[in-house]
């Protein structure tokens, strides 16, 4: 499937976009999601780390103008495409929840209760297979390696893992 590379970055014109990445090897996991909707965007990071359950949440950061950068009170993350369906980068700088049990299905993030921590991370997800066409409208899925440090208060976790991304977007009807 050949994509052009403004595929990778924001659709102007799109009522809807999301960008993830996702990785799991034997002890953790991870999910990195980052939403635009009109005039707002939605983040989230939720990690499993061998027992911690670490969550980065906010629904109502300031869209950027440009690019993947977001910043608000307690939050700075950045998703930057290095290569067009080769390489980005991944970085957090936040303040998270470890949370005692999985957040219910449905629950505003506003709402999840534990204890607040700061959480970081600098990752790299490289791939290690073509993009694919999602069967339901604009968008891709591509399989991928993540790499880099999951850090929690002083803690660093090495993470190695199979990953994948995920960008679609919905244009207005029209």
């Amino acid at each position: 499937m050949i994509r052009p590379p403004t595929d990778e970055h924001p659709h102007p014109a799109a009522a809807l976009e999301q960008w993830e990445f996702g990785w799991a090897a034997s002890s953790e996991a991870g999910l990195v999601r980052c939403t635009f909707g009109p005039g707002v965007a939605a983040f989230l990071v939720d990690l499993d780390l061998g027992g911690d359950r670490l969550i980065v949440a906010d629904e109502a950061v300031p869209r950027p103008r440009t690019g993947l950068d977001l910043r608000t009170d307690g939050l700075w993350a950045s998703l930057y495409c290095e290569t067009p369906y080769e390489h980005w980068t991944l970085g957090l700088e936040a303040f998270g929840l470890r949370l005692d049990e999985p957040p219910p299905d449905g629950v505003r993030w506003s709402d999840l209760l534990g204890e607040r921590l700061a959480v970081g991370f600098d990752l790299e997800w490289e791939t290690t297979g073509e993009p694919v066409g999602l069967p339901d409208g604009d968008g891709y899925r591509q399989p991928g390696r993540i790499t880099g440090e999951v850090l929690v208060v002083r803690d660093r976790i090495v993470v190695a893992a199979t990953g994948w991304r995920e960008h679609w977007w919905t244009l207005p009807a029209g």
